[in-house]
């Protein structure tokens, strides 16, 4: 089954947010919010928490599962209204967002997204927050963290898309928390492995979370996916980013040519939910995991670019 938002996914777990970034709220004695989202995303995520009368009060942690800018905007803004939120990530992402700093790239990636979203106007509506995220709780794999009423919430190692990336696991649940450590849902059955920083991180991580027993898999963006549809998803997302690596070889040794192996890719992957992004969005993301691929397949004396 596919559910997005708005979503309940079950009684502990609904999808805030808008299908394109969806955040996760998982309610115990305590909550924890799941993924970061973008500033201008804050206000819709309080009207959907007062919409469902949650106490924010009750509002524990907040879980940032890698350091992209279209994942933690919200945090500052939380933790401003809930001062004894724990904002929780990995060493790598702690490291990540610790900068005042905002570089032009990142500033203008955020102000696309929000376009996209139509969101930018709540931007008016926000308080001024730093850029730079203090971490309360840095998260290792075997990392745990408990909610009460039986609820229990484990992190594994997940890079490949970043070097950053966690995914985190409810076993009482069986739901399972992937982000983009998986890569970008176009459906049920297709993903577009988005490799933006390791080809053979990514396909370990997904080796890694085939293994774990998830009945619920909730994605980074889009959707996420229940009963059969989340049973042996990540093989396929295996198979899928083996063939995406061999389709970019070979049409690259033919035609030494980054557009022609786009164009290859576009015909495949850019289809189903991704078809809502900007052509603008898919021909950045093939081109970086073409670069990528090609950088870390060079033979000796081999020149890529």
């Amino acid at each position: 089954m596919i559910i997005q938002f708005p979503g309940k996914i079950n009684d502990r777990i609904k999808i805030l947010g808008t299908p394109f970034l969806p955040v996760y709220l998982v309610t115990g004695k305590n909550h924890a919010i799941i993924e970061g989202g973008v500033r201008a995303l804050y206000p819709l995520l309080r009207e959907q928490l007062s919409d469902l009368l949650i106490d924010t009060k009750k509002i524990s942690h907040l879980l940032i599962l890698h350091s992209h800018v279209d994942h933690t905007g919200i945090a500052n803004l939380f933790k401003k209204d809930i001062p004894d939120l724990q904002l929780c990530a990995s060493e790598e992402t702690a490291k990540a967002v610790a900068t005042e700093e905002v570089s032009p790239a990142i500033k203008k990636m955020e102000e696309t997204i929000e376009r996209f979203l139509s969101i930018r106007e709540n931007l008016k509506e926000l308080p001024k927050t730093p850029n730079r995220i203090n971490i309360d709780k840095v998260l290792h794999e075997g990392s745990k963290i408990s909610l009460g009423d039986d609820l229990t919430i484990e992190f594994f190692e997940t890079p490949g898309h970043s070097p950053c990336s966690l995914s985190a696991y409810i076993p009482e649940q069986k739901a399972l928390f992937v982000s983009d450590s998986a890569g970008l849902p176009l459906s049920a059955k297709l993903v577009f492995p988005m490799i933006f920083y390791d080809f053979d991180k990514f396909v370990a991580s997904c080796e890694k979370l085939s293994k774990i027993d998830a009945d619920i898999v909730c994605f980074g963006h889009f959707l996420a996916l229940t009963g059969k549809d989340a049973k042996g998803i990540f093989l396929k997302i295996l198979d899928e980013t083996i063939r995406m690596k061999e389709l970019i070889l070979e049409k690259f040794a033919g035609v030494r040519d980054i557009g022609a192996v786009i164009t290859a890719m576009e015909k495949i992957y850019n289809k189903g939910y991704i078809k809502q992004l900007t052509q603008l969005f898919f021909e950045g993301s093939a081109r970086a995991i073409i670069k990528i691929i090609l950088q870390q397949n060079k033979g000796e004396g081999d020149t890529v670019f």
